[in-house]
């Protein structure tokens, strides 16, 4: 196999029960290159009893192997994503963010999420907050609905050095 999953072969087994190889080989014989995404993902979900997150997974992954979808991309555009873990308290952080001034927030929870539109590209965000110890927070940065997979690179270098800021 010469395309390479983003998530590994263990994972993906010891959460489907199937290893990547198996899931193109299954979806092939099923003709789910035919199939919308939506009903790719229903097909895994439904007849092969898969968690609905990972049921997204391996559609994504099998429309990528087979070529129908870049790397990065879902039927709404393309995604970027960049996490760290901060040696700092959930609120503190949750607090530097819902303060940032490059975000118009549109939704957000106290210490769990916030989400917005970043007013340097226009990008929709979702920013998640999770306790990982005592004082330690991950931080998990996703933009939504990019037009272009060259957006991709980009934004994550962006975020990712604004995270970097926060360590």
């Amino acid at each position: 196999m010469t395309f390479k999953p983003t998530t590994s072969d263990e994972a993906v087994k010891k959460t489907t029960g199937k290893d990547w190889n198996s899931w193109f080989k299954l979806l092939d014989r099923e003709q789910a290159y035919k199939l919308k995404h939506g009903q790719v993902a229903k097909l895994v979900f439904e007849k092969h009893k898969v968690k609905p997150w990972w049921s997204q997974m391996v559609a994504n992954t099998y429309e990528q192997y087979k070529g129908l979808r870049k790397k990065f991309e879902n039927p709404q555009g393309f995604e970027a994503s960049v996490s760290r873990t901060i040696d700092k308290p959930i609120g503190q952080l949750y607090q530097w963010w819902k303060n940032y001034k490059d975000i118009t927030i549109t939704s957000a929870t106290t210490n769990k999420y916030i989400r917005g539109i970043a007013k340097n590209d226009g990008a929709r965000i979702d920013i998640g907050f999770y306790v990982r110890g005592k004082s330690k927070t991950q931080v998990a940065f996703q933009a939504h609905k990019l037009k272009k997979a060259s957006d991709v690179a980009k934004i994550k270098k962006y975020w990712a050095k604004i995270l970097e800021q926060l360590i």
